[in-house]
């Protein structure tokens, strides 16, 4: 069994852009969800991934999105 392109770039660290976009976005959001309570923008983004609207946070298989603007 060959291994996967995927798996090879990630072994190589050659990260497409789109792919390396993704993971900051993915982690903006897990440094704000692990942040102080104090903040406004935790209780905007909380507040939108319990009360999902037209897909922008779940699609149907469940699979978290980000999308800042």
């Amino acid at each position: 069994m060959t291994t996967p392109s995927f798996g090879i770039m990630a072994e190589l660290g050659i990260w497409p852009v789109g792919k390396q976009v993704e993971y900051k976005k993915v982690m903006l959001l897990h440094n704000i969800l692990k942040s102080d309570d104090n903040r406004i923008i935790k209780e905007i983004i909380k507040y939108q991934i319990e009360n999902t609207w037209r897909g922008c946070w779940m699609q149907e298989t469940n699979e978290i999105h980000v999308f800042f603007l």
